[in-house]
């Protein structure tokens, strides 16, 4: 039996999704990586979710890696659903954690990006070891979606990562099929301000290959 939590059983009834399978959907393999580009910094205004400086064409391409600019601007750090490159995922809801290092007040602005329509965060979101349900509207298919934005007044060495939901103890997307299929989502990214950042990228199309032909060679010898 699937648990979800509350938030998200009032998202999922809102956009009309009943959840159901328990089997590998079409969301599977996916990751919630963070970007950062010194292109696109917070000054008063929401930054723009459609510029391609927001959206890396793939999650290689996602810079985990915060630079501080000059001039007292802040820079912006993007948390993104990837999938890999033969993916073809819909996410009508995604639901994960956060943490990081910033002190309070050190997030100084925050949104969704569509197509996310719904945002409820836990209580004292977005401290660390919090959680957020989102809902979208249309379901993003793209294969590298922003999903919100984080504008940040952080300095060297601080870091923001996503994570499982604190208190279910998973992430998951879940597509928009009747019934909804619920995809654990296991792969993370941590931006740093400085260096060292990462991002756990979806596997790619020959790794999952090989692992779908081990799979099936383990099956013949049971």
């Amino acid at each position: 039996m699937l648990r979800t939590s509350l938030f998200g059983i009032l998202i999922c009834g809102t956009l009309g999704i009943a959840l159901g399978s328990a089997e590998a959907g079409r969301n599977a393999n996916g990751a919630l990586i963070v970007h950062s580009d010194p292109g696109l910094v917070y000054s008063s205004g929401p930054p723009d979710c459609g510029s391609a400086l927001a959206r890396p064409s793939d999650c290689a391409a996602a810079n985990p890696d915060v630079e501080i600019p000059d001039g007292g601007a802040n820079p912006i750090v993007w948390v993104l659903a990837a999938f890999p490159s033969a993916a073809s995922p819909e996410v009508g809801v995604a639901q994960f954690g956060i943490d990081h290092s910033l002190p309070g007040g050190a997030v100084l602005a925050y949104d969704w990006c569509a197509p996310v329509i719904l945002g409820f965060g836990s209580d004292g979101w977005p401290a660390a070891g919090t959680s957020v349900y989102m809902g979208l509207d249309p379901p993003a298919t793209d294969r590298v979606v922003p999903l919100c934005w984080f504008a940040v007044a952080g300095s060297s060495g601080d870091f923001f990562s996503t994570t499982e939901d604190p208190v279910l103890g998973r992430a998951v997307f879940v597509d928009r099929g009747q019934p909804a299929t619920e995809d654990a989502v296991d792969r993370f990214g941590t931006a740093r301000w400085g260096s060292g950042g990462s991002n756990e990228c979806p596997p790619s199309s020959s790794e999952r290959e090989t692992n779908w032909g081990e799979a099936k060679a383990r099956y013949r010898r049971d």
